[in-house]
């Protein structure tokens, strides 16, 4: 692993996720929270082309940064994240890493576009 703070990277990473609605990022951490890691990728899939686009590409790149930063992958990007998911879960231990790390991320991203929203 490459850094120690684990808190750290995913608050850098949240922060960074386009500005965008709240909303959607409350879906997406819903889904993640109930379904889990993988259907909270095709999730984000599915909502590709709409109104969210940008917050949505910015979510599945900013997980894939955060992955592969703690070493959890090593080659994950926006287009493969499916796929570097399903390696994840092959390992309990891992996935629960990596559901609980992106979980602090959107959690993060969430509080940002809160505070940038009440700026307005």
């Amino acid at each position: 692993m490459a850094e120690n703070n684990l808190d750290y990277l995913c608050a850098k990473h949240g922060q960074d996720i386009k500005e965008g609605e709240e909303t959607i990022i409350q879906k997406a951490l819903g889904v993640l929270q109930e379904d889990g890691l993988f259907a909270f990728v095709v999730f984000l899939e599915s909502k590709a082309g709409s109104t969210d686009n940008e917050v949505v590409g910015s979510m599945l790149a900013k997980t894939a940064e955060l992955l592969n930063e703690v070493g959890l992958t090593s080659d994950a990007k926006e287009e493969n994240i499916r796929a570097a998911i399903l390696d994840i879960t092959k390992e309990i231990d891992c996935m629960f890493l990596a559901k609980d790390l992106v979980e602090r991320m959107l959690i993060y991203a969430r509080y940002h576009a809160k505070a940038l929203a009440g700026k307005k």
